[in-house]
C-alpha cells in the first residue's frame, strides 16, 4: 500500500476506508502478512498524527509542506476514491499530493520498471501459498522488481527467513521482520481486501483461505 510519509499514531485513517468506501469488504491490519498465512504476527493498525508529522516536516525543512505525485491503479475495490481520501489526510500537514489513477496494464509495466509515482499503491498477499514469504519478500527485498525498499537489517531477516527450515526458528525470524517492518514503515499497510465471489442458486462453494477455486469441490443441485 502507498509508502508512509508520516510516523504513524493512532488514530488511523484505516477503519473508516474500510467502513465508508469498501462497505466492511476489508480488514484493517498493520501487517502485510494474513491471518491465515504462516509466520503471521498481529500488529497495530497504522494510525495518523497530523500535528507531529506537521513538526517533522518542519524539522526536515519543509514547514509549508511540497507537492509530490501518488498513483493509485484501478485494480482494488474503490481504488481510486481511497487514493483521494488519502490525499486529503496528505493536506492536512501540508503536502499536496497529486492523484494519478493509472489503468492496471499501463501499471503493471511502471512499477517493476521503477517508473511508479514516489508515492504509489500496491497490493501483494501470499494467497496460495498461505505463507508470509510470499508476502513480504517481493515487496520488503531490496533488489526484488516490485520493492522500492532499500533496508539492510530488513534484508538480513528476510534472507535469514529463507535459510531456515525448522518452522519454530522461522516463524521467530518472521515476526522479527513485521515487528521491523512497523518501526521503520517501508511501505503504509492500510487493509486487506476480502475475496469476494459470486455463485448462482443452487451451487455449493464456499471460499478458501488460499483463494484456490477447486473444480472438483463445486456441487450443483439436481
Amino acid at each position: 500500500m502507498p509508502a508512509c510519509a508520516w510516523p504513524c499514531r493512532s488514530p488511523s485513517i484505516a477503519p473508516p476506508i474500510v467502513k465508508e468506501l469498501l462497505k466492511d469488504f476489508a480488514a484493517a491490519t498493520g501487517t502485510q502478512v494474513g491471518p491465515f498465512d504462516f509466520g503471521y504476527k498481529a500488529q497495530p493498525v497504522p494510525g495518523f498524527d497530523p500535528a507531529r508529522a506537521k513538526a517533522l516536516l518542519a524539522e526536515a525543512g519543509y514547514p509549508n509542506g511540497f507537492t509530490i505525485r501518488m498513483q493509485v491503479p484501478r485494480r482494488y475495490i474503490n481504488s481510486a476514491e481511497v487514493g483521494q481520501v488519502i490525499a486529503q489526510e496528505f493536506a492536512a500537514i501540508g503536502v499536496k499530493a497529486e492523484l494519478e489513477v493509472p489503468e492496471w496494464s499501463v501499471y503493471t509495466q511502471l512499477v517493476p520498471a521503477g517508473k511508479q509515482a514516489p508515492i504509489y499503491m500496491l497490493a501483494w498477499g501470499s494467497t496460495q501459498t498461505l505463507d508470509a514469504d510470499a508476502a513480504i519478500y517481493p515487496i520488503f527485498r531490496s533488489g526484488e522488481p516490485y520493492s522500492t525498499v532499500a533496508l539492510p537489517a530488513l534484508d538480513a531477516l528476510l534472507d535469514e527467513s529463507r535459510r531456515t527450515i525448522d518452522p519454530a526458528a522461522r516463524a521467530a525470524v518472521f515476526a522479527k521482520i513485521q515487528d521491523l517492518a512497523v518501526k521503520e514503515v517501508p511501505a503504509l499497510t492500510l487493509y486487506q481486501e476480502d475475496s469476494l465471489y459470486a455463485k448462482r442458486k443452487g451451487v455449493t462453494f464456499t471460499g478458501r483461505a488460499d483463494a484456490r477455486i477447486p473444480v472438483f469441490d463445486i456441487r450443483t443441485g439436481q
